[in-house]
């Protein structure tokens, strides 16, 4: 009798990719797959929210996203050079919407609730 009984909705489907992304194969996202290494893809790194555009330049190749930071190479993809490659060979990364971070969202799991292809152990 409730909305969620008959659970008929799309099946979940992840792709882990080995250029550190995950693609979601109902939707055709790709997301960034973080990871414990201390680096820009830390799972621990928290951003405010006008740091978080700094992150997607970044991503997108543009080193002076990093100027934030203080330290352009360190968070790098080309770290010692002074300037970054494009993270997985895009350049077109951008934040979210609503909507497409409730698709990330796994009501079965908790601690976190995502979908075990983005846990990089």
């Amino acid at each position: 009798g409730h909305d969620g009984d008959l659970q008929r909705g799309a099946a979940r489907f992840y792709v882990t990719n080995p250029d550190g992304t995950v693609r979601d194969a109902r939707t055709g996202l790709v997301w960034e797959k973080l990871s414990n290494d201390g680096g820009i893809h830390d799972k621990d790194t928290t951003f405010t929210w006008a740091n978080a555009f700094k992150k997607v330049q970044v991503l997108n190749g543009d080193a002076a996203g990093c100027l934030g930071a203080g330290n352009p190479d360190a968070c790098c993809t080309g770290a010692g050079t002074g300037s970054c490659s494009s993270f997985a060979g895009a350049s077109d990364w951008r934040l979210p919407n609503l909507q497409e971070l409730r698709s990330l969202l796994a009501y079965s799991s908790i601690n976190p609730a995502i979908d075990a292809a983005f846990n990089s152990g």
